[in-house]
């Protein structure tokens, strides 16, 4: 009996799941004994796409046609950051140069009017003098300014360009890892699928019309502030002469 008992406990002991991990009995508040059961954890969502992922990429490692294309789309995804960056660069420098330019049109209006106000030498006869150097700076700054903002606008457009290739780009590299041998290239191209192409042009144009209003009116107020503080400083110039 006690034999056959013995071999029926190790039997029973045997029968449990193999993954299930039994901790030392714990004591609650009332003294009884609490047994808990450990499990594997069930994996995350993350976990089982980053598995499918790598599933995807071994099958794509086994096919020349999809290893070459992906890497092709990696390598011209990289191409398309690095242009990114460097028409924003060059965006930002165009906008500290219309800062320089409306800064010098400052100083250079400020020292015209110190000196008509301050030279004794002149009179209402030169007045032409300084109010012709303070017209010929105002055209000249301000052509320039209208020439920079144009300049900056373009920039902006060819990134808003440059984004929305790098978005598709970006969509076409992560499909192709997420489906692999599945990927159905006429789905993802979006020289082929008339829909997308639209879609993504219109989304284009939003953009351009937001950016070129925005910086529109930003660009009408700052020509707009000039012209009116060289009118401030010629009949300045005038008046101080003629006045006294």
């Amino acid at each position: 009996m006690d034999s056959s008992a013995r071999s029926t406990g190790l039997g029973s002991q045997s029968a449990g799941p193999a993954c299930s991990i039994a901790a030392p009995p714990q004591l609650n508040g009332a003294g009884d004994a609490v047994v808990i059961n450990v499990s594997d954890p069930v994996p995350s969502k993350r976990t089982v796409t980053n598995e499918i992922e790598a599933n995807c990429l071994e099958e794509i490692e086994k096919i020349p046609r999809l290893r070459l294309i992906l890497a092709d789309w990696e390598n011209k995804y990289k191409e398309s950051r690095q242009r990114i960056d460097r028409k924003e660069t060059l965006s930002l420098n165009v906008k500290n140069e219309i800062y320089n330019l409306i800064g010098f049109f400052s100083v250079f209006q400020g020292v015209v009017l110190t000196t008509v106000s301050q030279a004794s030498a002149l009179t209402c006869h030169n007045w032409w003098a300084p109010f012709t150097l303070s017209l010929l700076c105002s055209i000249a700054t301000v052509f320039g300014v209208c020439h920079k903002f144009y300049n900056f606008f373009e920039w902006k457009r060819a990134t808003v360009d440059e984004l929305e290739h790098s978005k598709v780009l970006r969509r076409q590299i992560h499909s192709l890892k997420k489906q692999g041998k599945k990927f159905d290239f006429s789905q993802h191209a979006p020289d082929q699928d008339n829909k997308k192409e639209l879609e993504r042009k219109k989304k284009i144009n939003s953009w351009r019309r937001l950016i070129f209003n925005r910086y529109f009116i930003l660009a009408f107020l700052v020509v707009l502030s000039m012209l009116g503080f060289s009118a401030i400083i010629l009949i300045s110039c005038y008046r101080i002469l003629c006045d006294h």
